[in-house]
């Protein structure tokens, strides 16, 4: 009870949508009606007055749906020996032919394609409230150290002055690197989790 008497009188609020949230169980791309209905919330809070920032998870799983789909399409085309997707092709296959064998997408790849289709959803979404979106992009190594992290929180704190809603996720298309950091930080930054508690505190 305490906790929700805080939240009704808090200026800022960051949410955490994991991809369990965001993406069906079933593996069959975004779950479109409860990600709506979430968005929905979000708009009336800042139409409210309150300063809103989402932090998301799900792009690899959206990514690894729409690249599924792709592959299907592809196969089931009536075309005979058709060993790799056409240039044309609305969405990439998740496999690649290598030494004669189909491969499955890596969850860089995967992330690549989910990140601008999930942030063209929100986008959509939240224009239908009249609300602007932004979205911020973040590495391991943007947060262990105080200079990128200042920086960061620079860039979504002007996004939040101007009205338009931060959407925020790891960068996933980049394969992480060994960081340990300038040890400002004293939590491993692993997942968006770890992004949303660590921009939590640096944001309040």
């Amino acid at each position: 009870m305490i906790g929700r008497k805080l939240v009704s009188h808090a200026k800022r609020i960051m949410v955490k949508l994991g991809s369990a949230v965001v993406t069906r169980s079933s593996g069959s791309g975004i779950a479109l009606g409860r990600t709506a209905n979430v968005i929905e919330q979000l708009c009336h809070l800042q139409a409210s007055g309150r300063e809103v920032i989402l932090v998301s998870s799900g792009a690899v799983a959206a990514g690894r749906h729409l690249l599924h789909s792709g592959r299907r399409l592809i196969e089931d085309l009536p075309i005979p020996s058709r060993p790799m997707p056409p240039v044309h092709c609305q969405v990439e296959a998740d496999v690649q032919l290598r030494a004669g064998r189909w491969e499955v997408a890596t969850a860089q790849e995967c992330a690549s394609v989910g990140q601008s289709s999930l942030m063209a959803l929100y986008d959509a979404m939240f224009k239908l409230y009249g609300i602007q979106s932004g979205q911020v992009l973040i590495t391991t190594a943007g947060l262990l150290d105080r200079e990128p992290r200042t920086s960061t929180c620079k860039t979504v704190n002007r996004l939040v002055s101007r009205g338009i809603l931060p959407v925020i996720n790891e960068n996933d298309a980049l394969l992480p690197l060994p960081h340990e950091g300038d040890g400002s930080i004293g939590i491993p930054v692993t997942d968006n989790d770890a992004i949303a508690s660590i921009l939590a505190k640096e944001l309040k």
